[in-house]
């Protein structure tokens, strides 16, 4: 039970934060389940990961720097945002990825109509 008090000790929160908010944004930039390729996306995590370094720079590099209750709460807020921004992120990239097998088999569906399709009017397909 006493491990309990020490891991949600504000000061242990404090210092955990910034590393799970590295690891989610290193997961989220490297995953093949998030796509990042929009500009503003890759940015956004790339900056995500810059604050973090920063905040571990000021936890283990500064001694002027003292953390507090209201540091500790923005620091859980940073994260729980970025897990919504992450779930948001996973969940539009499975509809995307079926949106594009969808596509995909419609494509291949039309091509056979417009074959049919010529055949009836007595049209030879063309070769590519």
């Amino acid at each position: 039970m006493n491990l309990l008090y020490i891991l949600l000790d504000w000061r242990t929160i404090n210092t955990i934060t910034p590393f799970i908010g590295m690891a989610l944004c290193v997961y989220l930039l490297l995953s093949k389940h998030a796509c990042t390729v929009q500009k503003s996306v890759s940015t956004i995590l790339a900056l995500g990961v810059l604050s973090w370094l920063m905040l571990t720079w000021a936890d283990f590099g500064s001694t002027v720097f003292e953390p507090s209750y209201q540091s500790t709460i923005a620091r859980v807020g940073m994260v729980v945002m970025m897990f919504f921004a992450a779930f948001v992120l996973r969940r539009s990239t499975k509809k995307n990825r079926a949106l594009y097998i969808k596509n995909t088999i419609l494509s291949a569906e039309n091509e056979l109509l417009k074959e049919q399709l010529d055949i009836m009017r007595g049209v030879k397909p063309t070769q590519e």
